[in-house]
């Protein structure tokens, strides 16, 4: 899965799964199409961000609301986003505290863009 590593674990097992009912974008085709890099590049300083579409397709369609999602090369912290937007709970670890702090700020401006768009509503 991403960085071919991320495991999603339910009750302490890895469950294998991949769920066909996932209707997106990306159903019906082996090829996913997805925005230029140039753009999820923009404002992250890591030299391989991953795109969030790709990740959030893959999620959708391995995990479950409340499922854990390992990432043990977080990075700048991408699939650690989604997971947490997918209400899944999650885990990652990076040796960089570089990275560790790029994730720590895109998170809290996932957490304040959400607050703000709740209280428009």
């Amino acid at each position: 899965m991403v960085a071919s590593v991320t495991r999603v674990l339910t009750k302490g097992a890895v469950r294998p799964r991949w769920d066909t009912s996932v209707k997106d974008q990306y159903t019906g085709s082996s090829v996913w199409k997805v925005q230029s890099g140039k753009r999820i590049r923009k404002g992250i300083d890591h030299p391989c961000p991953f795109d969030e579409q790709i990740v959030e397709g893959l999620l959708r369609r391995a995990t479950r609301e409340g499922d854990l999602v390992l990432d043990p090369f977080a990075g700048s912290g991408t699939t650690l986003l989604v997971a947490e937007r997918l209400k899944c709970r999650f885990m990652g670890f990076d040796i960089s505290d570089k990275y560790r702090n790029i994730w720590i700020n895109r998170r809290a401006a996932q957490r304040s863009r959400r607050s703000s768009s709740s209280q428009v509503q």
